[in-house]
């Protein structure tokens, strides 16, 4: 239906307090991932954007944080007349899409990590598709 196009890197930010990681006991890791899209009816594209933030405690003692934020491009195959309101074009933007566009995150993340001399955070795979239907109280349709 869409295809990959183009991947930006948006925004990064990563924050480190040696100190704190250097007095670390044991380090616990809070995660947020959010996403935004945008159909474009006239292009037969979509702009998805993708962010995860990740922060790391010592107790209540803030040690490290990461935030990336990506954007895809997506191109239709077809100059096809899609409605906003598909499922279809829903279940791509909020799953296909997403899925795709992860390992970059992913891959930053792991990057920036690496590049600060701590140990580099290995991102564990997120089900976009579960996600989804939880959020939205459907059946499973995409199996």
């Amino acid at each position: 239906m869409f295809n990959l196009a183009e991947v930006y890197l948006r925004k990064s930010n990563f924050t480190l307090v040696r100190e704190n990681l250097l007095k670390a006991e044991e380090i616990r890791i809070e995660s947020k991932v959010n996403m935004n899209s945008k159909y474009i009816k006239e292009n037969n594209m979509f702009s998805i954007i993708l962010n995860m933030e990740i922060k790391g405690f010592d107790k209540e003692v803030e040690v490290i944080e990461v935030f990336v934020e990506i954007e895809g491009v997506f191109i239709g195959e077809a100059k096809i007349n899609i409605s906003p309101d598909n499922e279809a074009l829903e279940i791509f933007s909020k799953v296909k899409a997403p899925q795709m566009l992860f390992p970059f995150i992913s891959e930053n993340i792991h990057n920036l990590t690496m590049r600060a001399k701590v140990k580099p955070l290995i991102i564990p795979y997120i089900d976009f598709n579960k996600l989804y239907f939880e959020e939205n109280k459907f059946s499973n349709k995409l199996h």
